[in-house]
């Protein structure tokens, strides 16, 4: 039972006709009592498909869980959505086991897990969980059920309340059946393992199966899949070129086994079938006649299924000499590639090298822009490149590919044809361009051809070796010759260096260029943002008073520039009138200390500029030299280097004065920086820029320290008063003093007998660890005063020297004082960590652990720690979960995650066989878990996994032993958790690249291979959204014609029999329009033609399905099911002719809905097909609907009735289109045309003759009544007209005759949903009817017609070497056909020219010789009667038969042998006349008289005289004449469809004395040439006249056939390849039979148009159940290509046997050749 549950849980369904459901719950909603899942069938009852874990994004933030008091957003953060990360829960479904089988369930709690998307946009833990299920009907497995007799199932039982296999039965998913385990299909992980033969246990499905070589067959493995070896349908077929016909696996049509187990070799091909060497197709293959197969000919040998010739790669040969391809060599005797090489279609292509072998990692292409295809094992050109003369260019370059002029990227390159690959275009120059390196050049430019300098246009240029170039000292920069060493000129590390300032040479290009941040300008380096220097906009300039400008003698580069009233003084934007700047007089220079001097603001002697100030000498800032010129004031010194005096060491400017940083009034950087705390360091208010010590707010400048006012020895008044502790205002001095009690100490007021206070012995000190020292309280050893505390040496907070003395944990020493090391607090005299439990924290992001929050402190107000959450616990520093994994927990709260229970210890541990993983109770020895310990060390149990060690610590903070069990190499975790293939759909993956199928592209995050938008997941293929098996488009549209959309998926529809082929919806094999083989239509109304099943005559499809009529017809329901298609369906190339739009009522007896919504086939078929009664609804005929047909609730459904015509047939006015046929259909295609912009169509006939109009369909629609539409024929002066009231069409019924050989079609006023049919077609078989419409149609009638030329073969009619003349004595002569010499025409026919008698001699020789002959015939008739059994054996020895002959009974039926009685006498006379020695037995006289009665099954009046058929021809030869005369009674049905008009009159001549039914000589067909019944009956005496027959023709060479025509010639039987079946090893060619097999001749079904005679030769074994006849039927004429060798016929009785040789070019010119005996 463990096993079934496993299967019944574990394995995902797929239910037709269910939707599935799906239930979503949040985690912890307990608040509002919805921690609990509850689901309810309201039909049928639950089917548990899937358990999934979900996240959403993080985006949403969205809580893990606990929602206490405050529920979740339910529909954003518990809602299904395609977009979350979800997987299969890992952990047990036993929770949900009782589910199955309910209609409601409820209770069930919600399930937690980790899915994979442990980065990027998802949080790690699921916060959601999705229960998919079914709800079930009643019967099937699962569903519901009262006692075993409501399940379906033979072998399921009731359990209860659903319906479940009996045990020792398993079923797989919901709808299958329940299979016997160990049996075939049933389950083999059980103890039983596989019990039927030639079975093995698949343990990816658990199912047994069938051992490779056998195919499952009715409970059994058979053996099969070989050629000629068992199968159920093609696919169980090994050979690519076999399928399987009637349960056999044979080749198709063109291949050949010759024996069990062998390969489908292709007729014609080496290896492949034959009769002789025009059976060969290609000129190195020959037949070998001895075992009927193409070998090699002579100079030629086999290799690997081919011919190669000697010499060639793969021939033969002696030495490497003989082998002329190269890189060949001679290795056991042929011609091998050397190493290095392979063959590549045929020429040794190195390895690695354009389009030779590669290999990925294994063999890289090494050639330029190349790479290794790796469905090929070829290396090839890039994208974007192609193979030019053995090399891979760049498509568009010059050389390269190209369509047209616009595809090459040089300006001055044309597309032209490439001359040593005329289908290839490539790039090239223009005329006076030329290609230099890549490059078109123009002709006399730099690099350009020139023949003398004066040719060269460019400066320091001149002509060298008819190119171009720069002269010495110059070289090529850019296109311009540019001067060694200068800026852009060639330069050389240590040879030729650059000259120019502030150039370099760059090594990588070999050229002076300007150094960083430097442009050049006007051919100088200039800094960037200097004056002068390049600029983008007026920031980029360093100047303030400089601006960007666009440079004059360059407008592409702008420069920066001063701005008004500023000049540039020495690259400085100066001020007029500044220091330096421009001035005219002393005023107006504006500094102080300065005059106009030389145009110039100087300064005045005894001043000198500094830093754009002049300042006096020797003093502060001014100028100073040692020993001449000291620094006169305090704290300053000279600085030599500088020659200005400045502040000495830690003194600073501040107002022109040095005073000492740091100290009040002195410089400081920062409020930390002043050494009075109480100092601000602000800005000075005489600059800014300066930031100096300054008193805070309130604190005032005592003595150089800054004392708060109102403090001990603070400034105190009436308005300030004292607000230290025991303290008070002296108004004498206006400071705070102590008042009494108290002493001052450091600024504080103490009172006695405290720390720090007065004191007179140790009993006055009352602080712990105090003493009193020289009447004040102090510290006592190994303690100190810290912040007014004794704090104990080397402890938290007490004195230290070095990090080394603190003893306390995380503590170091800090300004001699043990704090906590940076990243701890001190809380409750211990140093934490912030951000841990208990440390230090601010907010709750502060916290590390995501489940704690921060708190105050009770033991401290003014420090937050973190705390945990509610409902979690501090376990070992971490806060787990109450009753999680590592969770508190007790015997009253159990642990509640999967695989987890309580221990001793109250911790929430992993259940045996899982192991804690990553904080998840992981199943051991699956991808994710730890591999297996012991005897199975080291292993893993799920697919595609490895053991892998573990270096992270993944097991509880420790590695995980042995390790955990990963995905394979080139397998990852997959979008459903499983290991996947990398490169699969639903794999990991970076890059779109990364995904194999083309439709897939890499998305999510993380990435998955994901069928791109508008492609569906099937089976790991993208299947584009409206192709089957995909999903259905935007308004549940599928875009293959024969598709249908359910449940959001389109499918073929099934319902006509349409299947998934290569994409694509095709009938399914043997079905109507599907593929066949012989006899393999499913339906019995159809047969095989052609290799496709169309129905029989008398037949035609509805609804896929074959049902009497000669139209075919779609039916529909109304309603929403999608097979309520009301589509025609026609095979390809053509299209359907609606002839009827009607419905039909179905009775109340099938209690059909009145509209079918329900996907249902059976539905389909029951309620909305034809059955025979159904009525048709306002009909008129025999079919029509009477009164008693319409009551009760009966329904209707819709019906079309149409025929399919030749797409070439078939013209749409609303087009402006064109065609010509006969007929012709016109129509209105669209149901939606309107007002169709076209109104007229003409018809023109291709010669003078009558055109018949047959209105096929019509349905023009009234509006409110009114017809305002019309359809008008106008002919001439002559019209009629169609309108609304003509919607009953007849197909049958000329509507119109156009005798003047040209009319129009006018549509008026066509209305939306209106639609009509014409049927146009020539009264001339040879004419054809010419329709145009819209801006094709003719606007007047051709002034006059040629004349309708004859049938073709006709007199005066075309003829050729495939239609030969057929009347009589005509041939064909510069293709017509004319009357023979010697006969001339009469009354449209050949008669001989008559010739003058000038004597009476003439008609007396006319009487006198035939008498004279007949008179010696008689004699030699007598005389061979009386002495023709000597004659027989002398000249033909009797060869004795292995058995005795009975023709009667085993052979073919004796004609008109002289017999009387009934049944088969023991002393039958056999006829004495022997067979040929090639003959088999089986044979039987012919052309002699018979009467008496045979047993019904032997009855002889029903088949033609038997033929003999020579051996070795395969299949019944085409157009053989016969001029024998046919039996009475025989059945039409076995004659040949068309008969030569000749030899029906011969045979009417023939038998003259007998009444005869006259014949049309233009319309033969096999109802014409019935037998005669109305002469005289058997036994009576019969004309003994001469009787001619065409018998059998034994030829070397193979029989040619005419071609087929697109028309049948009139009395000549044209060739169709459907004539009948092909066994194992026939094909055909081009549309006809091959007759040069030497293969056994072909079965000839019944169904065929050429039925076999009843005639046996050679073996009497069955084939298919039925005789495997050989036959040999001469009932149309024949030919032979090349000289007959040998003739042979069945000899006739009494008299020598004649057969006619007529020639092909003059078929009457006869020659009658008597034969003797043999």
């Amino acid at each position: 039972m463990f096993v079934m549950w496993i299967y019944l849980f574990m394995l995902v369904i797929t239910v037709a006709g269910n939707n599935i459901e799906r239930a979503t719950y949040c985690y912890g909603d307990n608040s509002a009592g919805s921690n609990i899942v509850n689901i309810t069938c309201t039909s049928g009852a639950v089917y548990i498909n899937d358990v999934i874990a979900a996240t959403k994004p993080s985006s949403l933030s969205c809580a893990p869980e606990d929602h206490v008091g405050t529920p979740a957003p339910y529909e954003k953060c518990c809602t299904y959505n395609e977009s979350d990360c979800m997987k299969s829960y890992s952990g047990s479904w036993d929770a949900f086991r009782g589910c199955i089988g309910k209609v409601s369930c409820t209770g069930v709690p919600v399930i937690r897990d980790e899915p994979i998307c442990s980065q990027g946009g998802f949080p790690r833990f699921s916060n959601h969980m999705i229960l998919e299920y079914y709800c079930m009907p009643p019967g099937v497995i699962f569903g519901p059920c009262s006692t075993s007799a409501d399940c379906n199932d033979p072998s399921a039982m009731c359990n209860k309340t659903y319906c479940a296999c009996q045990p020792g039965y398993t079923t797989f998913y919901a709808f299958d059946d329940c299979w016997k385990d160990g049996g075939l299909n049933g389950s083999c992980t059980g103890p039983v393992g596989c019990q039927d033969a030639n079975t093995y246990c698949n343990f990816t499905s658990g199912r047994c199966q069938c051992d490779v070589g056998y195919i499952a067959h009715n409970g059994s493995c058979r053996e099969g899949g070989h050629n000629l070896g068992f199968c159920k349908d093609t696919a169980d077929c090994t050979d690519p070129q076999a399928l399987c016909d009637t349960s056999v696996c044979v080749c198709k049509d063109g291949y050949t086994a010759f024996e069990e187990f062998d390969d489908c070799w292709k007729d014609g091909s080496f290896n492949g079938s034959c009769t002789d060497s025009s059976g060969c197709y290609d000129n190195i293959t020959v037949c070998n006649t001895t075992v009927n197969r193409c070998t090699c000919r002579e100079g030629y040998s086999p290799y690997e299924g081919a011919c190669y010739a000697d010499g060639d790669l793969h021939g033969l040969c002696n030495n490497t000499s003989d082998c002329v391809d190269d890189n060949v060599e001679c290795k056991n005797k042929r011609c091998t590639c050397i190493d290095g090489f392979r063959d590549i279609y045929g020429i040794c292509q190195q390895d690695g090298h354009l389009n030779g072998y590669c290999e990925a990692n294994v063999i890289e292409c090494v050639d330029d822009n190349t790479t290794c295809q790796a469905n090929k094992g070829v290396c090839e050109c890039i994208q974007h490149f192609t193979e030019v003369d053995g090399v891979c260019k760049k498509d568009g370059d010059l050389g390269g590919k190209c369509v047209v002029n616009s595809n090459c990227t040089d300006e001055h390159a044309e597309c032209v044809t490439l001359q040593s690959n005329p289908s290839l275009s490539v790039c090239s120059c223009i005329h006076n361009y030329t290609n230099i390196d890549g490059v078109c050049i123009k002709d006399g430019d730099l690099h350009g051809l020139c023949n003398v300098d004066s040719d060269c246009v460019d400066d320091n240029v001149e002509c060298k070796n008819k190119t171009c170039k720069c002269i010495d000292g110059y070289r090529d920069k850019d296109g311009i010759c540019q001067q060694d060493g200068h800026l852009n000129g060639y330069c050389e590390g240590g040879i030729i260096e650059c000259v120019d300032d502030n150039a370099t040479c760059q090594a990588n290009k070999g050229v002076c260029e300007c150094i960083q941040h430097f442009t050049e300008v006007d051919g100088v380096c200039k800094k960037d943002g200097d004056l002068g220097g390049k600029c983008v906009v007026n920031s980029n300039c360093t100047d303030e008073h400089a601006e960007c400008v666009t440079l004059q003698s360059n407008p592409l580069l702008s420069v920066c520039s001063c701005i008004h009233n500023y000049t540039n003084i020495d690259g400085v934007c100066i001020k007029d009138g500044d220091l330096h700047g421009l001035c005219n007089v002393d005023s107006d220079c504006v500094d102080d200390n300065v005059e106009c001097k030389n145009k110039t603001c100087k300064c005045i002697d005894g001043y000198r500029d500094i830093d754009g100030i002049c300042q006096q000498d020797g003093h502060l800032n001014g100028y100073c030299e040692v020993g001449i010129i000291e620094c006169v004031d305090d704290n300053t010194t000279c600085q030599v280097n500088k020659g200005v005096c400045e502040c000495i060491e830690e003194f600073s400017e501040v107002d022109g004065v040095c005073k000492k940083d740091r100290d009040l009034g002195g410089v400081c950087e920062g409020d930390s920086n002043c050494k009075d705390k109480n100092a601000d360091c602000l800005p000075l208010q005489s600059d800014p820029a300066l930031s100096v010590c300054t008193c805070k707010v309130n604190y005032t400048n005592v003595d150089g320290t800054c004392i708060k006012d109102g403090t001990l020895f603070g400034v105190c008044s009436v308005t300030v008063v004292c607000t230290d502790n025991n303290t008070e205002c002296n108004t004498s001095t206006s400071r705070c003093e102590c008042t009494s009690g108290y002493t001052p100490d450091d600024g504080v007021c103490y009172a006695d007998g405290d720390l720090h206070g007065h004191c007179k012995n140790d009993s006055d000190c009352v602080d712990a660890n105090t003493t009193c020292v020289n009447q004040r309280c102090k510290c006592i050893t190994n303690y100190r005063d810290i912040d007014d505390t004794c704090r104990e040496d080397r402890h938290l907070d007490g004195f230290c020297d070095s990090n080394n003395d603190c003893v306390d944990a995380n503590t170091e020493c800090v300004d001699d004082v043990c704090g906590c090391i940076s990243g701890y607090t001190a809380i409750r005299d211990a140093c934490f960590k912030d951000g841990d439990l208990d440390g230090k924290c601010t907010e709750d992001s502060d916290c590390q652990d995501n489940n704690a929050f921060c708190e105050i402190s009770s033991s401290n107000v003014a420090i937050s720690v973190c705390k945990c959450k509610t409902n979690f616990t501090n376990i070992d520093g971490k806060c787990k979960l109450d009753r999680r994994l590592g969770g508190w927990c007790s015997a009253s709260f159990s642990c509640l995650d999967a695989n987890s229970n309580c221990s001793r210890d109250g911790i929430c541990t992993c259940i045996a066989k899982y192991s804690e993983v990553n904080n998840i109770c992981t199943k051991d020895e699956m991808e994710g878990g730890v591999c297996a310990g012991g005897n199975r060390m080291g292993q893993c149990s799920e697919d595609n996994t490895v053991c892998v060690a573990d270096t992270q610590s993944q097991c509880a903070g420790s590695n995980c032993k042995p390790g955990l069990c990963k995905c394979k190499q080139d397998y990852s975790i997959g979008f459903d958790g499983s290991c996947t293939k990398d490169g699969d759909i639903g794999s990991e993956c970076n890059m779109n690249n990364d995904c194999i199928d083309a439709n897939a592209e890499c998305t999510g995050t993380p990435s998955f291979c994901t069928c791109s938008t508008g492609y569906r997941n099937v089976e790991k293929d993208c299947i584009k959204d409206g192709d089957p098996g995909g999903n259905c488009k935007a308004g549940n549209i599928c875009t293959d014609l024969h598709s249908i959309c359910v449940n959001g998926t389109c499918i073929c529809n099934d319902a006509r029999n349409y299947v998934i082929k290569n994409g694509i919806c095709e009938r399914d094999d043997s079905y109507v329009s599907g593929k066949c083989d012989r006899n393999s239509c499913n339906d019995v109304n159809a047969e095989c033609l052609g290799g496709k099943c169309v129905c029989k005559t008398g037949y035609s499809q509805s609804n896929g399905v074959c049902t009497i009529g000669d139209t075919s017809s779609v039916t529909s329901c109304n309603g929403s099911s999608p097979y309520n298609q009301l589509v025609p369906d026609c095979d390809s190339g053509s299209s359907p002719i609606v002839l009827a739009e009607y419905q039909r009522v179905k009775p109340a007896i099938e209690n059909c809905p009145g509209e079918v919504d329900m996907y249902s086939n059976t539905i389909f078929t029951t309620c909305c097909s034809y059955a025979d009664g159904d009525c048709r609804l306002h009909g008129s005929g025999a079919d029509a609907c009477t009164s008693a047909d319409l009551v009760g609730s009966y329904t209707t459904y819709n019906v079309i009735d149409y025929i399919c015509a030749e797409d070439d047939s078939v013209i749409d006015a609303s087009t402006n289109d064109t065609v010509s046929n006969s007929p012709v259909y016109v129509t209105i295609s669209k149901d939606d045309a309107g007002n169709t912009g076209v109104d007229k169509c003409s018809v023109t006939a291709s010669c003078d003759t009558d055109m018949l109009v047959y209105l096929v369909f019509s349905n023009l629609i009234k509006v409110n009544s009114q017809c305002s539409q019309t359809l008008q024929i106008m002919e001439g002066t002559n019209f009629r007209n169609f309108d609304c009231d003509n919607n009953v069409a007849n197909a049958t019924t000329v509507a119109y005759t156009a005798s003047s050989g040209f009319f129009f079609i006018t549509i008026n006023t066509f209305m939306q949903g209106s639609r009509f049919v014409f049927k146009i077609e020539a009264k001339e078989a040879t004419a054809s009817v010419d329709v145009e419409c819209g801006d094709k149609a003719k606007s007047e009638s051709p002034t006059s017609f040629k004349t309708c030329g004859p049938a073709p073969g006709r007199l005066h009619g075309y003829c050729s070497d495939d239609i030969i003349c057929i009347d009589p004595h005509t041939t064909c002569k510069s293709g017509v056909c004319v009357c023979q010499d010697g006969y001339s025409i009469s009354n449209l026919k050949c008669q001989k020219t008559a010739t003058e008698d000038t004597t009476g001699k003439t008609a007396m020789l006319a009487v006198i010789i035939p008498i004279a002959i007949l008179v010696a015939i008689g004699i030699a008739a007598v005389l061979f009667w009386i002495f023709k059994d000597k004659i027989r054996k002398r000249l033909c020895p009797k060869h004795e038969p292995a058995a005795p002959i009975k023709p009667v009974v085993e052979g073919p039926n004796p004609m008109n042998v002289k017999y009387t009685g009934s049944g088969v006498p023991s002393d039958v006379k056999v006829p004495k006349a022997m067979p040929p020695p090639w003959l088999n037995t089986g044979w039987s006289p012919s052309n002699e008289k018979f009467s008496g009665n045979l047993p019904n099954e032997h009855n002889p009046r029903n088949k033609l005289p038997p033929i003999i058929r020579p051996p070795g021809v395969a299949g019944t030869p085409m157009n053989m004449k016969y001029s024998g005369k046919l039996p009475k009674g025989s059945n039409t049905g076995n004659m040949v469809d068309y008969l030569l008009k000749e030899e029906l009159e011969m045979n009417n001549n023939l038998n003259k004395k007998k009444p005869k039914t006259k014949k049309n000589r233009n319309s033969v067909s096999p109802t014409d040439i019935s037998p005669d019944t109305t002469g005289e009956r058997s036994g009576s005496k019969k004309s003994k006249k001469f009787k001619k027959a065409l018998l059998g023709i034994k030829a070397k060479q193979g029989f040619e056939l005419p071609r087929q025509q697109n028309y049948s010639q009139e009395g000549v039987f044209t060739p169709n390849q459907d004539f009948y079946r092909y066994p194992n090893g026939m094909h055909a060619v081009n549309g006809t039979p091959n007759f040069s097999q030497t293969v056994s001749g072909p079965f000839m079904s019944p169904n065929g148009h050429l039925p076999p005679l009843n005639n046996s030769i050679g073996s009497s074994s069955l084939y298919n159940g039925q005789p495997n006849i050989k036959t040999f039927d001469p009932r149309a004429s024949w030919r032979t290509v090349g000289t007959v060798a040998s003739v042979a016929v069945q000899p006739k009785i009494r008299r020598p046997s004649v057969i006619d040789i007529a020639s092909v070019d003059d078929p009457f010119d006869v020659e009658h050749t008597e034969l003797d005996s043999n």
